[in-house]
């Protein structure tokens, strides 16, 4: 009686573990903060931080908590990696800003993704092959050419499909477009609104994070079209749609 009792208790206890296990992912990707790898949205990419792991989804959508640096993958070939926020492009990885003047490795990435695109004809994604979730190549050079030719032709053995490597002009032109028109380039605000949108800007503004997606709408929009100020020196040229999808506000 008593060894049945011992098993019992055993028993219950391993259930209460599991539970809290389970209890503790669950929370994890509760309190998870996401945000969105855009060339075009790029879906299938691998990502890991320190806590969360996963691919890319059809928006480009990844999860990360606060201050955790999102590293970001084709097959075992690391693209680079950049502190977690709203949307994180290929410049992002090589921490640069500025849209009319890209950096190698910036536009190699770019090459590289839309060169191995799924569904070409969809402008409005990138779609990455599943089977390349197993391409096996690290240690490459980003930066050089020959290492991005090896890259595509390892990926034509995996696939079986013949790539066409994507010049550097129009690979930058396609990004840059995308992102002109559909986002706003969230990395030129974070030095005054903080990484994931937490501060007073100039200890002025409102908190980004915990407006609405309507009032930061209203404000961008506000900005634009109101009279002469910082503010709209730094968003004027944006369409009126990539201020109405910033990514920015709850709902």
């Amino acid at each position: 009686m008593k060894y049945i009792k011992f098993i019992l208790i055993i028993f219950v206890s391993l259930i209460f573990i599991s539970c809290n296990n389970s209890k503790t992912s669950t929370d994890t990707n509760i309190n998870a903060n996401e945000g969105a790898f855009i060339d075009s949205p790029v879906k299938g990419l691998r990502y890991t931080t320190d806590k969360l792991s996963g691919y890319t989804d059809d928006q480009g959508k990844f999860l990360y908590m606060t201050g955790e640096t999102v590293s970001f993958f084709l097959g075992d070939l690391k693209l680079g990696e950049a502190i977690g926020q709203k949307i994180i492009t290929p410049l992002t990885l090589n921490k640069e800003y500025n849209l009319n003047n890209i950096g190698i490795k910036a536009t190699n990435i770019a090459r590289i993704l839309q060169t191995l695109d799924n569904d070409p004809l969809n402008g409005a994604k990138l779609v990455i092959n599943s089977e390349l979730r197993n391409l096996k190549i690290s240690g490459l050079d980003l930066k050089s050419e020959a290492d991005i030719n090896t890259i595509i032709t390892k990926a034509q053995d995996l696939t079986n499909v013949n790539y066409i490597l994507v010049n550097s002009t129009m690979a930058q032109n396609e990004m840059k477009n995308y992102l002109e028109k559909h986002y706003i380039n969230l990395t030129r605000c974070v030095s005054c609104h903080g990484q994931n949108f937490e501060k007073k800007a100039l200890q002025q503004s409102l908190v980004v994070k915990d407006m609405t997606k309507e009032a930061v709408t209203k404000a961008l929009l506000g900005y634009k079209y109101g009279p002469q100020s910082i503010m709209k020196s730094q968003i004027s040229f944006y369409t009126d749609e990539a201020l109405k999808n910033s990514g920015l506000g709850t709902d």
